[in-house]
């Protein structure tokens, strides 16, 4: 599954959750939340496709329900992308677990909006990131 592309659907399905997960621990104070969303996407990130739950769920649940993909995105991206969220959210729930809890939530915040921003419009700053930097 990692080496054919993917659909843009499931990464923005992922990218949804992730936002809407983020923005909701925020305003109702649920570090939980936080660290749930910093788990996902560090399963995503290490293991790829095969490890990224709300990927996974996609494929299993709705893929042959909705009809062919639209546009497809590199699964190196995808992941390059979750790498960064991971990194930021692991950072990030570290810091509202030891105390500084409005540095925490600030960079979860970040990657919340970052995710929001793909879902609604489809540009992704990880995509970006990994065309500049992560291509090698």
């Amino acid at each position: 599954m990692e080496a054919e592309l993917l659909d843009s659907r499931a990464t923005r399905l992922d990218d949804g959750v992730v936002a809407v997960a983020l923005f909701g621990g925020f305003a109702f104070d649920v570090p939980w939340l936080l660290i749930l969303v910093a788990i996902s996407t560090a399963l995503g990130a290490v293991f790829g496709l095969q490890g990224a739950p709300v990927v996974r769920g996609y494929h299993a649940f709705l893929a042959s329900r909705v009809g062919p993909p639209g546009t497809l995105v590199d699964p190196a991206e995808w992941r390059f992308t979750a790498t960064i969220e991971a990194v930021g959210l692991a950072v990030a729930a570290m810091l509202v677990l030891a105390g500084p809890t409005a540095i925490g939530w600030g960079l979860a915040l970040i990657v919340a909006v970052a995710s929001a921003l793909d879902v609604t419009t489809g540009i992704s700053v990880g995509a970006w990131a990994y065309r500049r930097w992560g291509k090698r």
